[in-house]
């Protein structure tokens, strides 16, 4: 109990915030940032939470808007009631996270920090820093801008 509880906190007290990214497993890139990413289960609540009025939840409604663009359908196929795309979407998600090979807090210019994780095949997902889900992400690609990530 308590000298456990003495040597975790002053591990914790030693390690500082880039020690803590480290253990995390976060990368590190020019335009990353120290924060530490909101608690995971906040970010699934966030994607999970209703879309305004209707009975789309935001990470599906992210979904929808997205997953048109990978020809390689690795979305999966919109289409369905809105209970069959909430599922779906956090099928997606799943998918992302089951296979997440990246990790990064980071600032994209001239707006706020985001946590993206990305799967080995290079799709990811994105939430902001204070863990609002921002959106799904196709593979880096040079013309990315230029063919609004459609490939």
């Amino acid at each position: 109990g308590g000298k456990l509880r003495e040597g975790l906190q002053r591990v914790c007290s030693e390690i500082k915030t880039s020690g803590a990214l480290a253990l995390l497993n976060l990368e590190r890139t020019i335009g990353s940032t120290s924060q530490l990413p909101p608690p995971f289960p906040n970010l699934i609540q966030a994607f999970q939470s209703k879309h305004k009025a209707g009975r789309l939840t935001v990470g599906a409604k992210g979904w929808t808007k997205h997953a048109h663009r990978d020809s390689n359908k690795f979305w999966g196929d919109v289409n369905g009631n809105e209970a069959t795309k909430n599922a779906r979407a956090i099928a997606a998600l799943q998918k992302v996270l089951d296979d997440a090979v990246w990790f990064n807090m980071h600032q994209i210019v001239g707006k706020e920090g985001i946590l993206e994780i990305r799967c080995s095949k290079g799709y990811g997902v994105r939430w902001t820093v204070d863990g609002k889900f921002r959106g799904f992400l196709e593979p880096h690609r040079e013309d990315g801008h230029e063919t609004k990530w459609r490939h």
